[in-house]
């Protein structure tokens, strides 16, 4: 079926200042699809059933179909004069990762909401935290699935300061500097899920970018560097996915799953459906040397 200069706290700095996001903690809202008159969900999922019959896997592939641009670096621009240690001769751009075999990294696919009926055991958050790093001034991963009330660390495995921004539309706003070599992390954790995946940026070093997915339920994941994706105990009905890359909305994916079936999908994306900006000129705040 066819278908990604150094900065020491010398000064103070807005962007740098730790602890100035997250807000105080919620309760995390499941939010659950009204029936409506017709006997169906209303929006992404199920078919109208009181309770969830059983739950399948699906799997697949999201391609590229197309000549893939060549990206060039990210911080090429960036005078030697002005490189700090963590700072490699060039920083790839992973604003679009295709693989030999056409698969794209980092692209979300997910529903948008929890369908009607389903069983609360699956929605139980995650004790475990989702660690998010930076490393040689990239953001590691550079798109993150995170459900909401799990506990995200940010650690820092760069030796010079970072800051980590976060650009929600229901959450409250992340901002906080993450001190040089901070192995345990500072904890951030969305309390409500975004309709779309929610930028970040380091204000420091503005060629960081990265993305945070964040959902009241599972049914979500990033697809890795051959373009795979699983999900697993997924309600049986018709349901919708989003299918999302880079700040942009590419598609709906329609889909109907049964009890214990495993639906295995190619789904192509077209090359006039994926816009990357040109790297430009990025520029640096540099504060000090490091000792």
């Amino acid at each position: 079926m066819a278908l990604g200069l150094a900065c020491v706290a010398m000064i103070s700095l807005p962007a740098c200042s730790e602890g100035l996001g997250g807000g105080a903690r919620q309760t995390p809202q499941v939010s659950v699809i009204p029936r409506s008159d017709s006997g169906e969900d209303a929006g992404d999922g199920g078919a109208g059933a009181v309770t969830v019959e059983g739950y399948g896997t699906f799997t697949g592939r999201i391609v590229f179909d197309g000549p893939v641009p060549v990206l060039g670096p990210l911080v090429s621009s960036v005078p030697a004069t002005e490189r700090v240690s963590c700072l490699p001769e060039n920083i790839p751009n992973q604003k679009l990762v295709v693989g030999a075999d056409g698969g794209i990294q980092n692209v979300f696919i997910y529903l948008q909401r929890v369908p009607g009926g389903v069983d609360p055991q699956y929605l139980a958050v995650p004790e475990e935290p989702v660690i998010f790093d930076q490393k040689s001034c990239t953001f590691l991963p550079h798109a993150l699935f995170v459900r909401t009330g799990q506990t995200l660390l940010v650690r820092n495995s760069d030796s010079l300061l970072h800051n980590t921004h976060t650009f929600p539309t229901r959450n409250d706003t992340f901002n906080s500097g993450v001190k040089p070599n901070e192995a345990v992390g500072v904890a951030l954790t969305y309390t409500q899920p975004e309709r779309e995946p929610v930028r970040v940026q380091c204000d420091i070093h503005n060629w960081m970018t990265a993305w945070h997915l964040t959902l009241d339920h599972p049914w979500g994941a990033v697809t890795d560097a051959s373009g795979a994706f699983r999900l697993e105990n997924v309600p049986a009905g018709n349901h919708t996915f989003v299918v999302y890359h880079e700040g942009k909305k590419l598609m709906d994916y329609r889909l109907t799953i049964a009890p214990n079936e495993t639906k295995d999908e190619t789904i192509t994306i077209p090359a006039s459906a994926i816009e990357i900006a040109e790297s430009g000129n990025f520029r640096t705040i540099i504060l000090s040397s490091l000792p």
